[in-house]
């Protein structure tokens, strides 16, 4: 809807478990009482754009990708990740 809070007293809760057995909470706020979410200036954007470089960028071969790297789990993209090298010497 294109809004915020905006300091509005929380008026009601969810609470459900997921699949995993967790419980997840979702605030329910009053929408008469909330504000329009703040335009993103050009500070925001460019923050923005850093962080997500650093997410899709391969530290190995320095190419950034349109989608997030496991950078977690592999550590690179697939090309460069040890999994990949394996891979190709069993099928070789």
């Amino acid at each position: 809807m294109g809004l915020r809070p905006g300091g509005g007293q929380v008026c009601g809760q969810l609470v459900w478990r997921s699949r995993k057995g967790e419980e997840r909470y979702a605030w329910l706020y009053r929408v008469d009482l909330a504000k329009p979410v703040r335009p993103m200036t050009p500070a925001r954007a460019a923050a923005l754009d850093r962080a997500m470089a650093a997410r899709q960028t391969c530290p190995k071969c320095l190419v950034r990708f349109e989608a997030c790297l496991p950078l977690k789990t592999l550590g690179s993209c697939w090309g460069c990740s040890d999994e990949a090298a394996a891979l190709t010497e069993l099928a070789a």
